[in-house]
């Protein structure tokens, strides 16, 4: 029976189904123990689907109560009044709804004994800081220690309403993948002895990597060749040993000791923490304690936000100017010999920002290749003034008698070249015009990002000089808040390669909103 036969318009239902509906961001509340400031999910569409709204309740209240230790949650559900079940309609089942997001321990009641926090967190201390006469400490652990792998469950009931795209991360049991996943924990510290409070965490993944073809270095190829059964094994059956290995005990170690990359996969400060750069802290302690092994080759992010990207870029940004010195000293060669300008010979990419020197501080740092150039970009367009960065300056290009104009101009084409091979499906596709055009405007908004970023960092120098904290190079100034835009993740997208794009019209755009083109 439809609508209009059982004598109900289909405005009265859309009417009733509004009266009994909950937009399930607004109703959904965190409380976080020992904190007077509650919040709100950013979205909960993985959860309640796309439209995240919950049918079936008035005055409903979704109430997840944090333990300050371990982010143990305990979840509470109240509502005022009941939709009645009829003719199939039920209201919204919320604790079915929740179960694939948070653990057991959630859905035990608020009057249920919690686990006895211990005296402190799981693994190592890799950094601490002092905030407003407050002590934040960055502890790390592989999440085979139990008490470690306890938190990781509670925490990831965070991951899909705050980190866009986030998957759970679920290891239980395996310790193969326990060893290969690190947690890293940030706590806020009180009194003594301490009383910890759990405000961020990330989680990093060590996966296998091939040395460099080209150009080896002597103890990547040492860790392939020892023991001897893995590296017979490797040579001869590839990739698909690793089963194998990983369910051999003895060779676990040997395993994680081999050329690797490590991959940062989740990142989250809780909200009320937010806007204080404790984020770049954890960033800092992340990345120095994941590059320090020497089997390491590179550091990556898995599909880094916008939010993220800013923090990465000031943080990176900021030690390398005050740790490399090679890197302080980049600067754009304008003097290039005019047969390396011929319309027919290559961008001598490799003579306006020396090559050898790049890479030598890229494999020294271990920054992943894109984050890399882009850093390098940004450092050396820091010499060239502001009123130069003009393309009506660049009439002349490499005869301009301004030395700034003419640096200009040979960074321009510096950064076009790797624009061009990051988007050059798309490019072969559009006429030539047209091509030029849509580089010159992807070029534009990354002379407008690096700008900002550039302004930003040398606040932060200032700041750090003032101060006299020479030694605090993860990033002085706060990070904005900022939520993403939503959207879904169909593949593994390392380092927001797969957003970033030029279209037809030079107008950089990812997923409907403007992006950086890199």
């Amino acid at each position: 029976m439809d609508a209009e036969d059982s004598g109900v318009d289909s405005e009265t239902i859309e009417e009733q189904v509004a009266e009994w509906s909950s937009n399930s961001n607004e109703c959904f509340t965190f409380h976080l123990q020992g904190h007077d400031e509650t919040f709100k999910p950013a979205f909960t569409y993985p959860i309640f689907g796309e439209e995240e709204s919950i049918f079936g309740y008035q005055g409903l209240a979704i109430n997840l109560r944090l333990q300050k230790f371990d982010l143990q949650p305990k979840l509470e559900v109240t509502w005022e009044e009941k939709f009645p079940s009829s003719a199939g309609v039920e209201p919204t089942d919320i604790k079915a709804a929740l179960e694939d997001f948070l653990p057991e321990c959630a859905f035990s009641g608020l009057d249920s004994v919690g686990i006895e926090s211990p005296e402190r967190p799981p693994g190592e201390l890799t950094h601490s800081y002092t905030r407003d006469g407050v002590k934040y400490e960055v502890w790390v652990s592989d999440v085979n220690d139990s008490l470690a792998e306890r938190i990781l469950a509670n925490v990831q009931a965070l991951v899909p309403m705050f980190i866009e795209g986030g998957t759970i991360v679920d290891v239980a049991g395996d310790k193969t993948q326990g060893a290969r996943w690190k947690l890293h924990l940030m706590y806020e510290c009180r009194g003594t002895p301490a009383s910890y409070s759990l405000i961020g965490f990330g989680t990093s993944y060590r996966i296998f990597t091939l040395p460099d073809r080209k150009d080896p270095l002597p103890e990547h190829m040492a860790l392939l060749q020892s023991p001897e059964k893995m590296r017979q094994q490797l040579l001869s059956r590839g990739a698909d040993v690793f089963p194998t290995l990983l369910n051999d005990s003895p060779h676990l170690e040997s395993f994680l000791e081999t050329p690797s990359r490590e991959r940062i996969s989740q990142f989250l400060i809780l909200p009320p923490y937010q806007g204080a750069s404790h984020g770049s802290q954890l960033y800092h302690a992340m990345y120095t304690h994941l590059s320090t092994s020497p089997n390491v080759l590179e550091l990556t992010v898995e599909d880094p936000n916008e939010a993220f990207d800013d923090m990465r870029d000031l943080s990176d940004l900021l030690r390398l100017r005050q740790t490399s010195p090679e890197f302080s000293a980049l600067r754009v060669n304008t003097n290039i010999h005019s047969d390396h300008l011929k319309p027919t010979a290559h961008i001598p990419t490799h003579l306006i920002v020396p090559l050898e020197v790049r890479e030598r501080i890229r494999k020294e740092t271990k920054l992943q290749s894109r984050q890399f150039d882009r850093l390098v970009e940004m450092q050396t367009l820091s010499f060239i003034p502001p009123t130069h960065r003009s393309k009506a300056r660049l009439t002349k290009k490499e005869h301009s008698t301004n030395e700034q104009d003419k640096t200009y101009w040979f960074w321009r084409l510096y950064v076009k070249q790797r624009l061009y091979i990051f988007n050059r499906d798309v490019l072969i596709q559009v006429e030539g015009d047209e091509r030029a055009k849509a580089l010159d405007s992807a070029l534009e908004s990354v002379v407008q990002g690096y700008s900002a970023m550039l302004e930003r960092v040398l606040k932060a120098e200032e700041r750090l000089k003032r101060e006299g904290e020479e030694g605090d190079v993860n990033g002085g100034a706060a990070v904005e808040k900022r939520v993403r835009k939503r959207k879904v993740v169909e593949e593994d997208d390392e380092d927001g390669e797969d957003e970033e794009m030029i279209v037809a019209n030079g107008v950089a755009k990812a997923n409907g909103k403007k992006a950086r083109v890199e």
